[in-house]
């Protein structure tokens, strides 16, 4: 089997999505998420004119060997715009690699370890009344977990807000309110502090046992390696789309189940359900699963990417059709234009910017 085509499609049914559609000579095909919101378009050219070039006529069964030579062989490594684009690739060709077994890919990864998938809601309003009817909706639709996001008096516009604290503490403001938090009984703290200065981590956890969740904006281990080794914090929440793959996830979950560490695979919207099936294959495979972020999609980006996977009482699971279990309608697709979009940025009452 060799592939002979790869291509990328760009839509936006609500939102933009990259997609990566790899073609087999036995008439196989794989898709592969790479969207990476706000720089959609660094990705698209990067896989059009750096990396599908590559992938003609090699064969799809060498995943491992495919994946280190698109990190290894193009000397600048790492980086988001890198690492969705591995991922897509990575991604398709397990999706073929199942397709070819007649197996759903939590099958190739060593079978279920459960039986299905918990996830956890967003809930968020502009004050708290809106607040808690968000969070009595979540807590209706079955969702077992609810994060919670509030807007913040005196800003018009904000991008996230919430237990979540999008790496805007100091490492000491980030012990405070662990240490202020712990009488509620957090699930977790989330990226509580820029994790470039790994040496805050240690700070945060000498002073408080709020458990640490940290990873979105993590691209390979080796983000995690001082994090990880030392045991300070306790869910890594990287995606797949944006960590080089499946391959590459269930690698850093092994080394976090050396030390007691439990995964939280990153799936806001702008994963898309390419990526999100990925993400529950692995959950449901792995033995150190902690949850799985489930924000969903609109119906018209579900009739995009129409997929096998099930949302049931706040549970996922992956399905049974063999592989990814997602497949694309590329008409739709078409349909739906790329449409420019960024996330608002953030700046205080004095127009200082601010972390996201």
């Amino acid at each position: 089997m060799k592939i002979v085509d790869a291509g990328v499609v760009l839509t936006s049914p609500g939102r933009n999505f990259v997609t990566l559609k790899v073609e087999t000579d036995e008439g196989v095909t794989g898709l592969g998420d790479a969207t990476l919101n706000g720089r959609e378009l660094a990705v698209v050219g990067y896989l059009r004119d750096h990396v599908v070039p590559l992938l003609l006529g090699t064969d799809p069964h060498r995943i491992e060997d495919t994946w280190q030579s698109l990190y290894r062989g193009a000397y600048w490594r790492r980086g988001p715009v890198t690492m969705a684009a591995i991922a897509a690739v990575d991604v398709a060709l397990w999706d073929i690699k199942a397709k070819v077994a007649g197996l759903p890919l939590y099958q190739l990864l060593g079978g279920a370890s459960r039986e299905r998938v918990r996830t956890y809601g967003h809930a968020s309003g502009r004050d708290i009344p809106e607040l808690f009817d968000s969070i009595r909706a979540r807590l209706a639709e079955g969702y077992p977990a609810v994060r919670v996001q509030t807007g913040v008096p005196g800003l018009e516009r904000v991008y996230g807000v919430r237990h979540d604290a999008h790496h805007r503490l100091t490492p000491i403001q980030a012990a405070r309110l662990g240490k202020d938090l712990e009488p509620y009984d957090l699930f977790w703290l989330e990226d509580c502090t820029p994790a470039e200065n790994q040496d805050g981590l240690r700070l945060v956890r000498r002073h408080t046992t709020t458990p640490l969740a940290i990873g979105e904006v993590f691209n390979t281990v080796f983000d995690y390696q001082t994090l990880v080794g030392e045991q300070l914090i306790d869910y890594v929440r990287s995606a797949v789309t944006h960590f080089g793959g499946v391959s590459p996830l269930e690698k850093l979950f092994d080394f976090a189940a050396q030390h007691q560490i439990k995964s939280a695979i990153h799936g806001p919207e702008d994963i898309s359900p390419v990526g999100m099936a990925a993400a529950i294959h692995l959950d449901l495979a792995i033995h150190n699963f902690g949850i799985q972020e489930y924000a969903g999609h609109t119906e018209l980006t579900n009739e995009v990417f129409p997929h096998a996977y099930t949302f049931t009482d706040g549970y996922l699971h992956p399905g049974e059709a063999p592989g990814l279990g997602v497949d694309l309608d590329e008409e739709l697709a078409s349909a739906h234009p790329y449409d420019p979009a960024y996330l608002p940025i953030n700046r205080l009452q004095d127009g200082t910017i601010h972390d996201l």
